[in-house]
């Protein structure tokens, strides 16, 4: 089954949220923790958000 909004479910989006997401809290320890995982993590948003519930 395909997701109407799942053409705005990238890779490149993603990132793009997550760099809004961490600007003035570069230095927090949970940003930083989730950046040293980042690819993992993102792609592992990415897979919960077109798998369907």
């Amino acid at each position: 089954m395909k997701f109407p909004h799942s053409s705005i479910y990238n890779f490149e989006n993603l990132f793009n949220v997550y760099l809004k997401a961490r600007k003035n809290k570069r230095y927090k320890t949970e940003i930083l923790v989730f950046t040293a995982n980042l690819e993992e993590n993102l792609i592992q948003i990415l897979l919960e958000l077109v798998s369907p519930i």
